[in-house]
């Protein structure tokens, strides 16, 4: 176990809002190290196992479903790191929020809710609702759409008697 003497920062109120505390394992490869501080095992992730200057760079994460699929970029790499350490660097500085992200555009995403700006409206006639997040419009849209009709007896009946033929 390595010793460290580093305070973590102090964030959020809530656990969701929290980084995961410690102790932090190493499960690259055969590596077992442990750290009290989240931030030590991704230097140590960063520095000891992905190196720099790699044509190709590859995640050996005990357990990572990319298998032998390579990162071309090194920043890549790091950024999927956080899907196994649970590494959320990006706070939102709302007032009394203080969430973390994984990702810069998640973040700002999730900014949109503390303004209710609503970017995504529903173009569809005589909607006005409208989304944070392009998903939930698309989803939405989907409301609008008429389900095909059902099949007529007659077309069954035509549909199995042209395959009656094929046989």
């Amino acid at each position: 176990m390595i010793d460290d003497e580093s305070e973590p920062d102090e964030v959020g109120e809530s656990i969701s809002h929290q980084e995961p505390e410690g102790p932090h394992i190493c499960q690259w490869a055969d590596c077992r190290l442990e750290f009290q501080i989240l931030d030590h095992l991704i230097d140590h992730t960063k520095s000891l196992h992905i190196g720099s200057g790699k044509p190709l760079y590859y995640c050996r994460w005990k357990d990572c479903t990319r298998g032998d699929k390579p990162f071309t970029k090194r920043h890549k790499i790091h950024n999927h790191l956080r899907t196994h350490t649970k590494e959320r660097p990006f706070v939102c500085m709302e007032e009394g929020c203080g969430k973390r992200f994984a990702r810069p555009d998640s973040m700002a995403t999730h900014t949109k809710i503390h303004t209710n700006i609503r970017p995504y409206a529903c173009q569809h006639e005589n909607c006005d609702k409208a989304y944070y997040h392009l998903r939930s419009l698309r989803k939405h849209e989907k409301s609008h759409e008429v389900p095909p009709p059902l099949p007529t007896p007659s077309l069954m009946d035509h549909h199995l008697s042209v395959l009656e033929l094929k046989d």
